[in-house]
């Protein structure tokens, strides 16, 4: 009994070195349950919110890249309708005439023609000013004298933190309604047929559309912005986070050898005492 108590603290002791070298090995102090029940569930429960944060922020990305194309498509659009206008206050001039005007024309046409290619603007293969239609065919079409939407009036919606949810679209119906496109296609009208008061309400419809899409912009910047500080919330809190699960799960290195050596002490003493045990028979204890 007295050889069966020694040698299981000799091998009690040689799992505790054994236990203590492996955390020393992985630095890790807590990598299963067992270990220890409480710092495995914390350390849990840190990583799990470490993870939706991390998906959080790929969902800022994705939708700060979505909006930055949108915006720089908005800016683009806002110097199309400038130019137009610009036209379209010298056509409303006295010293145009009937030629010159239809030069101008010509001239919006073709300004037109890439408003239409800049309003069917792809992200990764989906039509930016869609709507939610964003993998169906082209949203703007231009037929004669005639602009078609086909897309829809739906606002596109990604979560980008635990209870942050932003739409990060402008819909191709938001750009009709601005006027741009009615105030392009009256100031083409106005210039090829020679009238003056057409040209001149044109310019007007121009100016309206270019403070909707102002406005717009605006919007999207504001979106930008606020999406910046989210990342940069998300990201703070990830570190703290990642410390967190540090501090439940690493190796103190300092405390593991001092615990190791106080081991280590121990095992060389029990091996002493079996060493002692194992010498002892029945006949040192006859007298």
């Amino acid at each position: 009994m007295i050889l069966r108590n020694t040698l299981k603290r000799v091998n009690d002791n040689r799992d505790q070195m054994n236990r203590i070298q492996q955390h020393l090995a992985s630095q890790k102090r807590v990598e299963k349950p067992s270990d220890d029940p409480l710092s495995f569930s914390r350390a849990s429960r840190y990583r799990n919110a470490l993870d939706q944060n991390k998906q959080f922020l790929e969902n800022i990305k994705a939708a700060d890249a979505w909006a930055g194309t949108t915006n720089e498509s908005l800016n683009q659009f806002y110097d199309y309708i400038s130019q137009a206008v610009d036209i379209a206050s010298r056509g409303a001039d006295g010293s145009s005439d009937a030629d010159i005007r239809a030069s101008m024309a010509i001239t919006v046409k073709g300004m037109l023609d890439d408003v239409i290619n800049l309003s069917n603007t792809k992200y990764m293969g989906k039509s930016v000013f869609a709507g939610t239609l964003t993998n169906e065919a082209e949203p703007f079409e231009l037929n004669g004298n005639v602009v078609t939407y086909n897309g829809n009036d739906d606002k596109i919606t990604r979560k980008l933190a635990r209870n942050v949810s932003e739409d990060i679209n402008i819909t191709g119906q938001q750009l009709v309604d601005s006027g741009m496109y009615t105030g392009f296609l009256e100031l083409i009208a106005g210039l090829e047929s020679n009238d003056v008061t057409r040209i001149q309400n044109s310019m007007d419809t121009l100016k309206q559309a270019n403070e909707r899409i102002s406005g717009l912009s605006s919007s999207i910047g504001s979106l930008r912005s606020n999406m910046s500080l989210l990342k940069g919330r998300l990201t703070t809190l990830n570190v703290n986070l990642q410390s967190y699960i540090s501090d439940e799960e690493d190796t103190n290195m300092e405390n593991e050898i001092v615990k190791f050596k106080s081991q280590e002490t121990a095992y060389q003493a029990a091996l002493q005492s079996a060493s002692e045990v194992m010498q002892l028979n029945i006949l040192n204890y006859l007298g």
